[in-house]
Formats: structure tokens, C-alpha cells, sequence
């Protein structure tokens, strides 16, 4: 009986999941994410599952790909606050997959995915105003339409990415990092940095280097 009890109930869930599942479904179609049948990157960078549990105890994972970060966060957000699902994993390109369980955990989203950038000192002396910042792309976008001469770089997308390479500009990513007394976000810039300073360092001893056998 026991059993049998178990058995009706794991069907009674996977009903009221499937009719959930059919609710993101529709929803997807005006709020710009798609069902898929797996995860596909070539496809879309932003993706997200949820698992339901079918009566004979199995679990199947429902896919779907979105158009952008903030249709990924949209519909994390929906289904976590208004369907009966208890959690959503996100999956993004060249990221690990994180599971979202509820609205703290939704709080905590930019600092998985969001992609900052951050000033170099050199720039901060002459514009101080953007010291201690961090900035978005669509930010540094307004900072390129306020400041930047438009006769040397026409195109916002030339002049970023000429500043990444000169190491003039950062790029950064939130990192959430648990603590003892709860967990805080801290930055954590890319491989772009450390590399610029690499090649800085290379430089001076190839400048010390030159010093010492010219004497």
C-alpha cells in the first residue's frame, strides 16, 4: 500500500510538472527564450533546464535556449517565483553551469555572468571621474560617445577592443566567493591584465638587459 501510495504520488508530480513545463513553453514564445531537446552552443550562448521526475523514478532535463544574458535572468527569475519548479540550472558559454534555487541565489547572477570593464591608472589620471568604477559595455559605450575623438576611432567595438589590447582597459568578472560569515562578491579580472603586466615585465628586463651590456 505503502508503495502504491509512493507510485500515485510521483505521477500526481510529474502531471503538475509536464503542465508547468507547457506554461514555460508558451511563455518562452513572447519573452524571447525556445524549447530544445539539449544544449547546443553553436546555437545560442545562453541556455537553462529544468529536471522532472517521471513516476518510474527517472529524471528528464528540459532545455532551453534564450536570446540574451536578460532573457536567461527573465526567465530564471519567472520560473522560480511563479511556477512549481524548485530549481533552474543556467548554462552559459565558457562558463560552468550554475542552479538556482531561489531568489538569493537570483541575486547573486551578475556576479556569475555580468562582464565588466575597468579602467587602467593611466586613463584614471586623465579622466578621474572614472576611478573606482566599474562599468558595463553599454557604459563604456556612453563613456566612448562623451569623451573619445571620434575621428581616430569611429567605431565604439574598434576603440574597446584597442584598449583591452593596450591594457589601457580591463575586463572583469564579479566572482562569488563564500566567506565565514556569509559570502561577498569580489573582482576578479580576466587573464588580460596579468598578461599585459607580463609582457610590461618582459619589457623592463629586455630594458635592464640592455642597460647592463651598453656600459
Amino acid at each position: 500500500m505503502a508503495l502504491q501510495n509512493f507510485y500515485e504520488m510521483q505521477s500526481k508530480y510529474e502531471k503538475e510538472r509536464l503542465a508547468e513545463l507547457e506554461r514555460v513553453k508558451d511563455r518562452g514564445t513572447e519573452k524571447g527564450y525556445q524549447y530544445a531537446d539539449r544544449v547546443d552552443f553553436s546555437r545560442s550562448n545562453y541556455w537553462f533546464s529544468v529536471e522532472i521526475y517521471s513516476a518510474d523514478g527517472r529524471i528528464y532535463g528540459h532545455y532551453f535556449s534564450c536570446q540574451s544574458l536578460d532573457v536567461l535572468k527573465e526567465a530564471i527569475t519567472w520560473i522560480i517565483s511563479e511556477t512549481k519548479f524548485y530549481e533552474v540550472t543556467a548554462f552559459v558559454k565558457d562558463k560552468a553551469h550554475v542552479t538556482f534555487r531561489d531568489q538569493g541565489d537570483i541575486d547573486t547572477f551578475d556576479d556569475y555572468y555580468r562582464e565588466y570593464f575597468r579602467f587602467a591608472e593611466d586613463v584614471r589620471e586623465t579622466f578621474p571621474e572614472l576611478e573606482n568604477r566599474l562599468f558595463t559595455k553599454e557604459q563604456m559605450e556612453q563613456v566612448y560617445e562623451k569623451i573619445i575623438d571620434k575621428k581616430e576611432y569611429q567605431q565604439f567595438d574598434d576603440w574597446l577592443q584597442d584598449m583591452c589590447r593596450s591594457g589601457l582597459a580591463y575586463r572583469c568578472h564579479r566572482k562569488f566567493v563564500p566567506t565565514k560569515k556569509g559570502a561577498k562578491s569580489s573582482l576578479n579580472c580576466s587573464d588580460e591584465k596579468a598578461n599585459h603586466q607580463k609582457e610590461r615585465a618582459g619589457e623592463s628586463r629586455r630594458n635592464r638587459y640592455k642597460r647592463k651590456n651598453s656600459r
